[in-house]
């Protein structure tokens, strides 16, 4: 008898618990529901019609746009005699000898006339570096300067740093832009 006593017992509580579980759930359904509703929308019909007001634009409202931002350009359609400000372009590489000439060509061709390059090779075992140095010589020949490129080769870090996160600390103490720029080896621009 008081085996069955136990035994009804243990249905009983197992059937609170299993009651409360689901009443739980249901708690927590409603409130995603109304989190739901209350967070602020996007109305993606006004997004896709600013989107087409702005590819429809011509080319001379783009150009008044950045010299309402810059000042007066040289009417060339260049940068050149807007006072831009210096950006530093900081690129940790690590045995990106796949990828980092692609990625630093596409940046030291670009016509933003204001930057340097900080390639930074993290201890790499491939021939990253070598690729990074024969591309500072060979911009001697193509761009006329090699001072935007600048190599900096690191063979150690210290403990509690990966490689990664003291690669790009050492770009930004290197650099000496207003603005920073951190960007992956294997990109192209």
């Amino acid at each position: 008898m008081d085996a069955g006593i136990d035994f009804s017992l243990f249905l009983l509580s197992l059937s609170i618990f299993v009651i409360a579980i689901n009443f739980s759930w249901i708690a927590i359904f409603i409130l995603s529901f109304r989190s739901n509703y209350r967070v602020p929308t996007i109305d993606r019909r006004l997004k896709i019609a600013q989107f087409k007001a702005v590819s429809v634009s011509s080319s001379s409202r783009v150009q008044q746009s950045v010299e309402n931002v810059f000042g007066p350009s040289n009417g060339s359609g260049h940068l050149s005699n807007i006072s831009l400000p210096f950006v530093s372009i900081i690129i940790p590489a690590r045995n990106e000898e796949k990828n980092i000439k692609k990625c630093l060509l596409s940046i030291l061709n670009q016509n933003y006339p204001n930057f340097e390059v900080l390639a930074i090779d993290d201890s790499s075992t491939d021939n990253t570096l070598r690729i990074i140095n024969n591309i500072k010589e060979n911009a001697r020949d193509t761009l006329g300067s090699s001072n935007k490129l600048k190599v900096i080769s690191l063979s150690s870090k210290p403990d509690g740093w990966t490689g990664k996160t003291w690669a790009s600390h050492q770009g930004y103490l290197h650099a000496q832009g207003k603005i920073l720029l951190f960007t992956d080896a294997d990109t192209c621009f």
